[in-house]
């Protein structure tokens, strides 16, 4: 077994590896018919004491194949446990046995030096407050919604997220080309389009059908008056590509968006880097799993799962993250972090100057705000405590 190459980013390893044929192999291959081999990793400290066995890491040996074959190249995939400086990788042929155990060689490493997490250059500092009065702004938001909506849903909303879309707007100031990733109701939309009118605004959402589709919705007043008109394309950004060209967009938003995905959410960053212009700008928003009403009732013994959705799978918040995770998977996946801040946002109905501007919180606010600047491409990670 030889090392072929190490790839680090954020905290993901992974590590390439070939293994050649030998008659020991061979003859444990005949020994171990039936079971895919595979390479298992073992964690250890600077002293040499195991942290732990993390078992089979790795994509499948045919034993049959790799009998003949003279190389054979495999990647592990992994993160390293805290105190971890070296792992050593053996070949396990899963439920029977390790080969270092039969006479085999293991491959014994240092771990690379791994960047430490992205640390925004702004940390925690907020932007100025808006332009637009916020008692003004949440009336305005909470008298038209799409027509299909409910308006008493579409008024509470309004009212209870007013924060959260005014901060949002103030984060990408001159958006320029803008992709709106999930824009309906149309909240943040309308007051971008009323702020920036010179600014051009492609959207997207998904309801699980019409994928591939177009739409045009309207957002309707009390009286039935058309008030707005928004087309997007029908895209199940997760799962699909997006339909633009790459480099299209100067600013993209994945407001509220993220945490609503139910299998691979690293395909839609991918994507959305696809669609940035080198240097453009990524909006994330969404829920703060630490958050301080959910950090109060997990200590209380209660739960702080979103509920099932009559909207299906999608209408429901399917994984929260906290802000190393969020942080993380961002930089693993070529996006250089600029700005993170965290704000309560439920019960603050008139956010004023001293909300938008204060130095962060204590990380426990209702939502992530990240920005964060469109870097090189790179191979998509999907780190271990994402993925399974």
């Amino acid at each position: 077994m030889r090392l072929a190459a190490i790839h680090a980013r954020g905290d993901d390893v992974r590590l390439e590896v070939e293994v050649r044929g030998s008659p020991a192999l061979a003859e444990r291959a005949a020994a171990w018919a039936g079971a895919p081999l595979r390479v298992g990793v073992h964690w250890h400290d600077a002293a040499g004491r195991p942290v732990v066995f993390d078992g089979p890491r790795s994509d499948d040996l045919e034993p049959a194949a790799l009998a003949v074959a003279p190389a054979r190249r495999v990647v592990a995939v992994t993160a390293p446990p805290p105190g971890a400086t070296r792992v050593v990788l053996d070949l396990v042929a899963e439920g029977i046995a390790w080969g270092s155990a039969s006479g085999l060689g293991t491959l014994d490493l240092a771990l690379p030096r791994l960047p430490a997490l992205p640390r925004p250059s702004a940390a925690g500092a907020g932007p100025p407050p808006p332009p637009e009065a916020p008692a003004s702004t949440r009336a305005w938001l909470a008298a038209a919604w799409p027509r299909d909506a409910r308006p008493e849903e579409m008024a509470a909303y309004a009212g209870a997220d007013l924060g959260r879309f005014l901060m949002s707007v103030q984060l990408v100031p001159d958006p320029g080309r803008t992709l709106e990733i999930g824009a309906n109701p149309y909240f943040i939309t309308r007051l971008l389009a009323a702020r920036y009118p010179e600014a051009e605004l492609s959207l997207t959402n998904f309801f699980g059908a019409g994928a591939g589709e177009e739409m045009e919705q309207e957002v309707v007043d009390a009286d039935g008056a058309v008030v707005a008109r928004f087309r997007s394309h029908l895209v199940d950004v997760e799962a699909r590509p997006l339909p633009h060209r790459d480099g299209a967009f100067d600013t993209a938003l994945l407001c509220e968006v993220i945490e609503h995905f139910v299998a691979d959410p690293v395909f839609a960053l991918g994507e959305i880097h696809r669609v940035l212009a080198p240097g453009g700008r990524l909006l994330l928003t969404t829920p703060n799993v630490a958050r301080g009403e959910n950090l109060r009732r997990l200590v209380q013994r209660q739960g702080i799962y979103d509920p099932y959705s009559r909207f299906g799978p999608h209408g429901r918040h399917n994984r929260e993250y906290a802000a190393g995770e969020l942080l993380g998977l961002l930089a693993a996946n070529g996006f250089a972090v600029e700005r993170y801040l965290t704000r309560p946002v439920h019960g603050v109905a008139d956010p004023g100057p001293a909300w938008f501007a204060a130095a962060d919180d204590d990380g426990a606010g209702d939502y992530h705000f990240v920005v964060a600047r469109r870097g090189e491409p790179g191979e998509p990670v999907r780190p271990p405590w994402l993925y399974r």
